[in-house]
């Protein structure tokens, strides 16, 4: 059983540490995170900096993505690489320093 200080909004690093996530969490967090991704995937975003500390919870533990102070457009330019069909041109990930 969790805490309840943190059944309450916080990042998802907050809520694992030390405390390992069950297979329906896991499950459940995998799907939310994967569909998250797919919205701005699809809008041609990319996040540059999803970590588990900027996925956060909401109180019913639904997952949010945050921190947008990356976020970049890419060009849908779908082209074939080896076979494999991926988007591009991406710019390279900006450096934190």
């Amino acid at each position: 059983m969790w805490p309840e200080s943190l059944h309450h909004q916080g990042s998802l690093k907050a809520y694992t540490t030390g405390n390992p996530l069950g297979r329906l969490e896991l499950g459940k967090f995998t799907v939310q995170l994967l569909l998250g991704l797919h919205a701005l995937h699809s809008r041609s975003l990319m996040h540059q900096d999803l970590k588990a500390e900027n996925v956060f919870l909401t109180a019913t533990l639904d997952l949010k993505i945050g921190d947008f102070g990356s976020l970049t457009k890419c060009t849908p330019v779908a082209r074939f690489v080896g076979g494999d069909c991926s988007l591009g041109p991406c710019p390279p990930p900006r450096s934190s320093g």
